[in-house]
C-alpha cells in the first residue's frame, strides 16, 4: 500500500497538513485580531469615501495608545515613602560594598532625605528614622544616635 505513494504526493500531503494546521492555530489564537481586520477590508457600502473615512476614522481610535497607558499616579505620601525607602536602601546597600565612611554615609544620606521635604515633617517620620538606623545598622555596620538621624533630616 506505501509503495503506492509518491515522494511527491507524500511532500505534498505534508505541506498541506501543515498549512492548514498553521491556519488553525492562527484562527484560534489570533481569531480577535483577525476577524476585525478581515471585516475592515469589506466594504460597507458602494460609496467608497464614506467607507474610507469609515476606516480612518477606525485607525484613528485604535492608534491612540494613551488611553490604553497607566495613568500617572499624584506623587502622595505613600508613593514618596516608597520611592525615598528605596532609594536609601539602594544607597546603603552600595555604600556597604563601598565601606563608605560613617560621615559620607551621613552626608549622603542627608543629601537623599533633602530630596523628599514633605517628609521631614511627615507623621511617618519616626517610622523613617527607624528605617535608617535599622538599615545602615544591617548593612554598613554603622550605628546611628537620634543626634545623627535628625542631621539627616538636616535638624540639628
Amino acid at each position: 500500500m506505501l509503495q503506492h505513494i509518491s515522494w511527491s504526493d507524500y511532500l505534498t500531503f505534508i505541506a498541506l497538513s501543515g498549512a492548514i494546521y498553521y491556519a488553525w492555530v492562527l484562527f484560534v489564537y489570533y481569531r480577535h485580531d483577525l476577524l476585525p481586520a478581515a471585516k475592515a477590508k469589506l466594504p460597507l457600502s458602494t460609496d467608497t469615501l464614506q467607507f474610507r473615512a469609515a476606516v480612518d476614522s477606525q485607525q484613528t481610535a485604535v492608534s491612540n495608545h494613551e488611553d490604553y497607558q497607566p495613568k500617572a499616579a499624584e506623587a502622595g505620601p505613600p508613593q514618596m515613602l516608597q520611592s525615598f525607602t528605596d532609594e536609601v536602601k539602594a544607597y546603603i546597600e552600595e555604600a556597604s560594598n563601598k565601606e563608605t565612611e560613617k560621615e559620607i554615609l551621613l552626608q549622603c544620606l542627608s543629601v537623599i532625605a533633602g530630596k523628599y521635604p514633605s517628609l521631614t515633617q511627615s507623621e511617618y517620620r519616626d517610622s523613617l528614622d527607624q528605617f535608617l538606623i535599622s538599615e545602615a545598622e544591617m548593612n554598613c555596620a554603622v550605628f546611628l544616635s537620634d543626634g545623627e538621624v535628625r542631621r539627616i533630616w538636616n535638624e540639628a
